[in-house]
């Protein structure tokens, strides 16, 4: 009888331990875990004391690097217009300005939206220049579909893209082009790729290393 007593306490113990080992998502399949939604301000941190490293390399139109640094910005300090408080980033061109955060949306400081978080492709920005007989046009547009953007050993989830469509009559040679963003939440602009207004060369910027508060 004391046998079959420690037999049948062996096997409770025993399926105790296999019910354990049982994964979550084979339990529970229909209720997978919830899926965070980023607000705007994830995508530009702007507490001061950040900074960001890039790599930058100037591209000629045959896709050959002709020049590379290493640039940086960083949140520098802040003014406030119109009662609102804005954070200057500085250094590098394609993430320097004054921003602040308001009603999901990141904005200048003339009020122009530098990322908006409320519709998929939406139009967020258009801008007209003209000079010496030369102009182009600029229309910005966010790109809301998750991607990934991986470099230096670094894998960025969850980015978003801000496309900036070029047309212009300073080069015929190369009069429409993208200009685009991509930013990653808790971190920032982690890519990005310019054009220079009077020649097909290009320049981009690859995110190495950072620190956000």
């Amino acid at each position: 009888m004391r046998h079959l007593i420690t037999i049948f306490c062996f096997v409770l113990i025993t399926i105790s331990c296999e019910k354990k080992e049982i994964p979550q998502n084979l339990i529970d399949p229909i209720n997978p875990p919830p899926t965070k939604t980023f607000t705007a301000k994830d995508y530009s941190p702007l507490k001061p004391g950040n900074y960001w490293i890039y790599q930058l390399q100037v591209i000629d139109s045959n896709n050959v690097v002709t020049a590379g640094i290493t640039d940086s910005a960083y949140v520098y300090d802040s003014i406030t217009v119109r009662g609102r408080k804005f954070y200057q980033i500085s250094g590098n061109t394609a993430v320097q300005g004054y921003f602040a955060d308001s009603a999901n949306c990141i904005i200048y400081s003339d009020g122009n939206i530098a990322l908006k978080l409320s519709f998929t492709n939406d139009t967020i920005s258009k801008t007209y220049y003209s000079q010496g007989g030369g102009w182009y046009n600029l229309f910005g547009v966010m790109k809301l579909n998750p991607t990934t953007f991986s470099f230096n050993a670094q894998t960025f989830t969850n980015c978003i893209n801000r496309n900036d469509y070029f047309y212009s009559n300073f080069n015929p040679l190369c009069p429409n082009r993208i200009i685009y963003k991509t930013y990653s939440p808790g971190v920032g602009v982690v890519y990005a790729n310019f054009c220079f207004v009077n020649s097909c060369d290009h320049w981009e910027i690859k995110l190495l290393r950072y620190k956000v508060n």
